[in-house]
């Protein structure tokens, strides 16, 4: 839904988020911030400057932290066969994995994404004609409900046993 915020626990879903930025970022989908200035004057390809403000500053720094974190995650493989994406132990006083969860939630939110436009939004089929409604509540457009076995409701009470089994079956010509 639209505007709704989506709580994920990281931990459970480590191998998806790790397994997702292994497949985006050699693809190219993913396009890193140039290296933060010595000087806050930032030089672009063209060799036009900029003044970077504070913020913008402190932001490119963040990004080159980030990315360092990245480079040093390791994958482990447990005696149990469990795999674990973690930094190695000789780093893990001198860095933190918080950004680099958040650079591979943004990958897998966005493989997400990709995938949702590709297959669809999941709709599913609503399932509900079968349990009751007249013709003209389940649409005269859908001919392929005409098939609902007769008498399975009646004035909304239960007269017979619902079963899939029952009455004509909804694959069969007319």
């Amino acid at each position: 839904m639209p505007g709704t915020l989506k709580l994920v626990e990281p931990r459970k879903y480590r191998n998806d988020l790790f397994a997702a930025a292994k497949l985006l970022v050699p693809q190219g989908c993913i396009k890193f911030a140039p290296q933060a200035p010595r000087h806050s004057i930032l030089v672009f390809d063209d060799g036009t400057e900029r003044k970077l403000s504070k913020a913008e500053e402190a932001s490119l720094i963040q990004m080159d932290l980030m990315k360092e974190e990245v480079c040093s995650m390791v994958r482990t493989k447990s005696t149990a066969g469990t795999i674990t994406y973690q930094l190695p132990p000789e780093k893990r006083n001198r860095m933190h994995d918080d950004r680099n969860y958040c650079f591979v939630l943004c990958c897998w939110e966005i493989l997400n994404r990709r995938q949702e436009s590709e297959f669809g939004d999941g709709v599913a089929l609503d399932y509900g004609v079968f349990f009751g409604g007249n013709r003209e509540s389940r649409g005269a457009d859908k001919p392929w409900l005409d098939h609902m076995p007769h008498g399975a409701r009646s004035n909304g009470r239960v007269t017979s046993r619902l079963s899939p089994f029952q009455g004509t079956s909804p694959f069969t010509p007319k």
